[in-house]
């Protein structure tokens, strides 16, 4: 058995991230790493800051903080289907190394408790936690009404301390991973279950054609039928659509947690500026990778036309790197 892993949204109240771990500890689940989704708005980045400072209190904990690119769930920036991908990222990570999965739908902003259900849904996990406070201790919660001591010792931050504030709920959940490898088959060649099979029933059921949004986690089935189009025409575009094109492939790949948010507008002058292979290197040594695409590409330069310009290499890579995941046959 591995570690225990919290996964859980995050809004403007740290203490429904905080809260939830030390009660699980406190019901002998003994976390020892938490993974919060928010969106970029600046309290969320504000929250998380609170976590750092206040996990640092507990011994041998590990806090990793992750953000889709918008501000609101909103739907012209398809946030919320990069919120639940996301989240499918964290699940993912979390659920290797044979770890115990707990997931929480306490923290977040408008909605994302229930995103997070369906991502646990999804993409599986081992809990499925609320933990409910009083309403006293949830309206002084928030990043713009806490006041000090801004430490566990601050029941807003822990609502454990106080007898009766808190109630630790576990939630049902299905997990529908023994249906991943029917939509993979559906993706690539359009199969279905037998019609008369109790699986086709589930398939038919779950609208399997919508789960192209969110299935598999991070870089969705839509994102990377898009991704496959756009390294097909790039090489026959204009000038003006390349243009276009290498703004829409770094959006992508910040979007699929490929690229940081920091790094989308370093990626795209990169590849604008026609630099060779020697510019890999630079993201290599400087981004992170929630996905694995960039470790898969300084692991497989053999197979790349490293000699190539930096847009070549990345084009090439994203599609040696589909395959390998399983997006193209």
């Amino acid at each position: 058995m591995g570690e225990h892993v919290l996964v859980s949204p995050l809004g403007f109240s740290p203490g429904a991230v905080t809260g939830l771990a030390i009660a699980l500890m406190e019901n002998n689940y003994q976390i020892s790493r938490v993974i919060t989704v928010g969106t970029s708005h600046d309290n969320v980045r504000k929250a998380a800051r609170y976590l750092e400072n206040l996990f640092q209190e507990l011994e041998d904990l590990v806090y990793e903080p992750r953000y889709i690119k918008g501000n609101e769930l909103r739907d012209e920036e398809d946030a919320a289907h990069e919120f639940v991908a996301h989240m499918g990222l964290a699940l993912e990570a979390a659920s290797q190394n044979n770890n115990v999965v707990h997931v929480g739908v306490t923290g977040g902003r408008s909605g994302m408790g229930a995103l997070a259900a369906l991502a646990t849904n999804l993409y599986g996990a081992d809990f499925l936690w609320h933990m409910w406070v009083t309403e006293e201790i949830e309206r002084g919660g928030r990043v713009t009404d806490l006041e000090e001591p801004l430490t566990l010792e601050n029941r807003y931050l822990n609502p454990t301390l106080e007898e009766g504030a808190y109630e630790l709920v576990s939630l049902p959940f299905i997990d529908l991973r023994p249906l991943h490898p029917l939509i993979w088959e559906y993706h690539r060649n359009g199969k279905v279950p037998d019609a008369d099979s109790p699986m086709f029933r589930l398939f038919a059921g779950g609208q399997v054609q919508r789960l192209q949004d969110v299935f598999p986690a991070g870089l969705t089935l839509k994102l990377a039928d898009e991704l496959i189009v756009l390294i097909q025409s790039y090489p026959t575009q204009s000038s003006d659509e390349q243009a276009r094109s290498l703004v829409r492939l770094g959006a992508i790949l910040t979007q699929a947690g490929i690229t940081e948010l920091s790094t989308e507008d370093r990626l795209r002058k990169m590849m604008q500026a026609g630099l060779g292979g020697d510019a890999l290197q630079r993201i290599f040594d400087g981004d992170k990778d929630k996905v694995g695409f960039w470790k898969w590409v300084k692991t497989h330069q053999g197979e790349l036309t490293i000699s190539g310009t930096f847009t070549t290499i990345i084009l090439q890579g994203l599609e040696l790197f589909l395959k390998a995941r399983g997006y193209l046959p």
